[in-house]
């Protein structure tokens, strides 16, 4: 059994040097290529938008006059026909006030630009925040008649900026896994049988379980509810963090979308603190709770494949709370869910 830890976690650290090692990098490239691409989708569209505008102003100004109402529903015409609802766009006079939509002025952009107005320039942009949304902003001088006018362009790019945090969140994820591998194959793959007890605060710890556990538990609208009274256990914060985050995710896993998980604390005589970890999943059969700490053993084969499960948590759950010279009892019914109470030292 030594042998297989060794070997499992001698895997584990090498595939998660690969990612930590080159990660910043990747996410930061990736993140500035989608931007490019973002900003020349965005003033694609703007020039788009402008050639129609432009094209409908000039057919239409050899037969009627053009004047504000004319310039508004070509406005509306040409937004319809070529923006998506991820655009917004506004049409300026020369002096800043707005034609289309009424009553607004034109920003700080379309001021740079008419000071560049001798020069070749005729376009400007730049990518801001807007009420706490990214978005692409720019703005175009066009001409007509013997007007001058103003369009200006926002794009939402806020889809960029949400799959950046969800990167980052992936890479942190997988330093933290990677710091918790060097400390189980020491601790197990090379049979060290003991660990340095730190004081742990518990409600430092679930705050970051909650932190570490909430993009998967979103994915299937899972509630999360943290009650825990103020309490210091003696113990390693990343093996504790890791046994929590594993019962909670086998949680997430026995529930159906839209299920519970909650998690409570509180000091107990005789010096123990104790953490109950309550699911409404699927729950566990009798005749197979005896099995679940064995390594690789899955309850639901096939909704741990679906799920992305290995069969590994509760046999690694199992060591750390040895390790920490605790208790935990497990209780399932089936069809109604589980309960995991862990008792530890304060």
């Amino acid at each position: 059994m030594k042998l297989f830890w060794k070997m499992l976690f001698g895997i584990l650290v090498i595939f998660l040097l690969t990612f930590p090692l080159f990660g910043t990098i990747l996410l930061r490239t990736s993140f500035r290529t989608a931007l490019e691409r973002e900003k020349e989708n965005g003033l694609e569209e703007l020039r788009m938008f402008q050639y129609s505008f432009l094209y409908s102003l000039e057919e239409l100004s050899d037969h009627y006059t053009v004047d504000e109402g004319m310039i508004r529903t070509l406005a509306e015409s040409a937004g319809k026909n070529i923006l998506d609802n991820r655009y917004g766009f506004c049409i300026y006079h020369d002096n800043g006030v707005s034609i289309y939509p009424e009553g607004r002025r034109a920003g700080e952009l379309w001021d740079t630009l008419k000071q560049k107005e001798n020069s070749d320039e005729n376009c400007l942009w730049e990518m801001t925040e807007e009420k706490g949304v990214h978005v692409l902003k720019a703005v175009v001088r066009m001409e007509s008649g013997g007007e001058t006018y103003g369009l200006e362009v926002t794009r939402n790019i806020q889809d960029i900026y949400d799959g950046r945090k969800a990167m980052y969140h992936h890479y942190r994820e997988s330093r933290r896994l990677e710091k918790l591998s060097y400390k189980m194959m020491e601790l197990i793959g090379l049979g060290k049988g003991n660990i340095t007890l730190q004081p742990v605060k518990i409600r430092d710890l679930l705050g970051q379980l909650e932190k570490t556990t909430g993009r998967l538990l979103q994915e299937k609208k899972i509630t999360l509810c943290c009650e825990a009274r103020e309490g210091i256990v003696e113990g390693d914060f990343d093996l504790l963090l890791s046994l929590l985050a594993n019962l909670v995710d086998n949680g997430r896993k026995a529930c159906h979308e839209g299920g519970h998980i909650s998690i409570k604390g509180q000091c107990q005589a005789h010096g123990q603190y104790q953490i109950t970890v309550t699911d409404d999943g699927n729950g566990i059969p009798e005749e197979e709770l005896g099995k679940i700490t064995e390594a690789f053993y899955m309850v639901d084969k096939s909704r741990a494949r679906r799920e992305g499960g290995a069969g590994l948590g509760m046999a690694i759950c199992e060591r750390i709370v040895k390790l920490h010279g605790a208790a935990w009892k497990i209780e399932s019914t089936l069809g109604e869910g589980t309960v995991v109470t862990l008792f530890f030292r304060c």
